[in-house]
């Protein structure tokens, strides 16, 4: 119950605020082959205007992109961060659902070298230089 509990946040937004903190989770494999999980705290500006920070393990990173694209009446967003030991990047491409109660994000998560063309990313094409590395999701309860 204690899991279940730890991925929720209760949040309530007010006229003022200047971003949105969602609590959540990374997760994937790792070069074990066992499957992992990370909490995180994802920072959304209000009305998508604004930055965008990842807090998780302690350090705080700011995105170098954000964007979102529509598609058959999905919203989808790319969120691109600096990979802090390489030149790569990390990039979340997920959509989101709202409702009345809460608001869901999740995703895939993706490495990419720093001169590889999000489009890459945006279509799923097939390209050496693009590496699924996991998915995540992030849930905040609404309360009216």
């Amino acid at each position: 119950m204690k899991l279940i509990l730890s991925f929720l946040l209760v949040f309530s937004v007010n006229a003022w605020s200047q971003s949105i903190d969602v609590e959540g989770k990374f997760f994937g494999v790792n070069a074990e082959g066992f499957n992992i999980e990370k909490s995180a705290v994802l920072s959304l500006p209000a009305k998508g205007e604004g930055k965008v920070t990842l807090d998780k393990d302690g350090l705080k990173v700011i995105a170098e992109k954000f964007f979102t694209i529509s598609r058959n009446g999905q919203k989808i967003f790319y969120i691109v961060f600096p990979k802090t030991d390489s030149q790569d990047k990390y990039v979340m491409r997920g959509t989101y659902l709202r409702g009345n109660s809460a608001a869901l994000y999740y995703g895939d998560v993706y490495v990419v070298s720093k001169s590889t063309d999000l489009s890459l990313v945006e279509e799923s094409k097939e390209h050496p230089s693009v590496v699924h590395k996991g998915g995540f999701w992030f849930e905040a309860k609404i309360l009216r």
